[in-house]
């Protein structure tokens, strides 16, 4: 098995944003961070003369740290935050900040990247337009302490140590892992007490008791961690999956020899996330290769993208190549998959069954439908750069997010859906205009009964003598007959 020379996982965790009104999907105007949220707009790294220039204006605004600029978003843009909190920063974020999980009797060593203006920093990304957003959590394992001793000793260099790696963490229901809070090796006995100070603090952010005075490690699982960072929104929100997060993970081999079947096969568990329990299909055809020593897989649960050998290009890659294009281009793909997820929940909560309720759910299908063309137009693309590799991923991504299907799914059942609202809008509308024709057709009758009754009083040349008994008993039978007939009609009307 090859040894790693670089790897990198991006944990995602998609959420929806929920409203306390009966408005199916917030707005623009529903989303406000508070000024003392630790997530601020921060200016971001992404390489210009890549990517079309529509996409380019697209990408650079939802980065932009300006003063103002954010003011100056639309509900269709994306708002990308980073943390900048020095509290956070220093008590939770680099190198200085170890964790450790177990694995299989071995231990990992990890830490979360801090660097604010690239991919390589907790990030919290919101789409107003469909309500959703995803919170990303990169984390690098430390290397320098994880070599195998034995056997025993979890190894950051092993594709299948990784694998093992993503695969527990990325579970976030009952399995969920525990993760520890350590003090780095090595260090000095007198500076250990403020690493303890260090857990209380962050123990308060994560809203953990913890006793510094015991001198014993932090512990916490990663859907702690999540929830922590995303109820500084100040904002309702639901995770997409309770049970799972979504992860993208770059790995990079010095080896120049093509992947061995077994390190496919690897590889294609660390893009979904699974272990080496799980046996892959010998055609398997999820992996794409943009050139001969860069090969990428996606699909629903997760997302790699291995790079092989040692020429220069790749020295570095992971911070220019993956973070400035491949990683933008997955952002959006992501962001397209749980738009389309989460305005097809809102489609599927509009009720069609309640008369009373006709206006509004053709309102609130209306207002997805319009919202649906603004996703269409500024998220949604054919190409994205002149670059053939560019395309072949983002495509790929789209593929395999099932975006398409979603989108095809979503407008049929949009079209049903207002086709039948309408018809029952256009049969109320009928009935009321039949009960109108009945009103005035029962005022015509009454006004001929009352012109009827005057003609045969002449007739039988009555005069001002009192009215014989049949032609009143004729009189009141025409007349019961109406009403009786315009009652039934009206229940009629009533039951459409």
């Amino acid at each position: 098995m090859k040894e790693l020379d670089q790897s990198i996982s991006f944990f995602i965790f998609p959420f929806t944003l929920d409203s306390s009104d009966d408005k199916a999907i917030l707005g623009i105007d529903d989303f406000q961070l508070s000024q003392k949220s630790i997530w601020k707009p921060i200016n971001m790294r992404n390489e210009d003369n890549v990517f079309f220039a529509h996409i380019q204006s697209f990408l650079q605004k939802s980065v932009s740290g300006k003063e103002g600029e954010q003011n100056k978003k639309k509900s269709c843009d994306l708002f990308i935050y980073s943390i900048d909190d020095k509290d956070w920063s220093q008590n939770f974020m680099g190198k200085k900040s170890v964790y450790e999980m177990e694995i299989n009797n071995s231990k990992a060593e990890f830490f979360i990247p801090n660097d604010t203006s690239s991919f390589e920093s907790p990030k919290l990304i919101i789409y107003p337009d469909a309500s959703v957003g995803i919170l990303i959590i990169p984390i690098e394992m430390k290397r320098e302490h994880n070599l195998k001793e034995g056997g025993n000793e979890f190894n950051p260099y092993a594709m299948e140590d990784l694998m093992e790696f993503n695969y527990r963490l990325h579970k976030t229901d009952a399995q969920k892992p525990i993760i520890k809070y350590l003090i780095p090796r090595n260090q000095k006995e007198e500076f250990k007490h403020h690493f303890y100070d260090k857990m209380e603090k962050f123990g308060k952010m994560l809203g953990i008791d913890y006793d510094k005075n015991k001198e014993e490690p932090l512990c916490f699982d990663f859907p702690t961690l999540a929830n922590s960072l995303l109820s500084l929104m100040k904002m309702q929100y639901n995770f997409t999956n309770h049970k799972r997060c979504h992860v993208f993970t770059y790995i990079h081999s010095n080896n120049d020899e093509d992947p061995t079947l077994e390190e496919k096969e690897d590889f294609l568990r660390i893009s979904r996330c699974e272990s080496n329990k799980y046996k892959i299909i010998e055609n398997d055809k999820s992996i794409l290769q943009t050139f001969k020593n860069i090969h990428l897989s996606v699909s629903v649960e997760g997302s790699a993208l291995m790079a092989n050998g040692s020429i220069p290009f790749f020295t570095n890659f992971k911070n220019d190549t993956l973070q400035k294009r491949y990683m933008w281009l997955y952002v959006l793909a992501i962001i397209q998959r749980y738009s389309l997820i989460n305005m097809s929940k809102a489609i599927g909560e509009i009720d069609d069954t309640d008369d009373k309720q006709k206006t509004v759910s053709l309102k609130r299908l209306r207002d997805l439908s319009d919202r649906l063309v603004r996703i269409k137009v500024n998220t949604f693309f054919s190409d994205v750069s002149d670059y053939k590799q560019h395309n072949d991923f983002y495509n790929f991504c789209i593929r395999k997010l099932g975006v398409t299907r979603l989108l095809r799914d979503m407008e049929q059942k949009m079209a049903t859906l207002g086709d039948c609202l309408k018809q029952k809008t256009d049969k109320k509308s009928e009935n009321i205009q039949l009960l109108l024709a009945i009103s005035v057709a029962f005022l015509t009758v009454f006004s001929g009964c009352n012109d009827g009754f005057e003609f045969f009083k002449n007739l039988f040349n009555v005069g001002d003598a009192p009215n014989p008994p049949l032609l009143i008993s004729i009189y009141w039978v025409v007349f019961a007959s109406i009403i009786v007939f315009s009652i039934l009609m009206f229940i009629k009307y009533r039951k459409n």
